[in-house]
């Protein structure tokens, strides 16, 4: 390839990271509190709860679920 190929390719490449990044950055945060939680209450507490953890993983809460379990993280 010519210079000239790749300068057209590189400046190319940088407005379509350019045009990407401010969607990506002015994403919303997630908050496990009122996002996260509810659903893991809804559907996982049942067996990786405060009374029972099946292979030890708790979703109850924030930092025992980021703790993992007995098998994997």
């Amino acid at each position: 390839m010519t210079i000239e190929r790749h300068s057209l390719l590189l400046t190319v490449a940088t407005w379509c990271l350019a045009l990407l990044g401010p969607e990506a950055a002015g994403a919303d945060k997630v908050d496990f509190k009122t996002q996260i939680r509810p659903i893991l209450v809804s559907r996982c507490v049942g067996c990786h709860g405060a009374k029972k953890q099946e292979s030890g993983l708790r979703l109850d809460f924030r930092k025992p679920a980021l703790a993992g379990g007995d098998s994997g993280v």
